[in-house]
């Protein structure tokens, strides 16, 4: 249990830490930043989850 919840915090800690700084990536290459395209498609995911119910 305490392992999970470990694992946990580690994963939320990575969530936050990754889209700044792939974003400053994608900025410098002048692509979409990934957490605009990531969070696109979780939205779209989502509202299709929400349809089906």
């Amino acid at each position: 249990m305490g392992r999970q919840a470990r694992y946990d915090n580690k994963k939320q800690m990575c969530i936050s830490f990754t889209p700044t700084t792939y974003d400053r990536i994608d900025e410098e290459r002048g692509v979409i930043p990934r957490s605009a395209f990531v969070s696109n498609i979780v939205e779209q995911y989502f509202a299709g989850k929400q349809v089906d119910n």
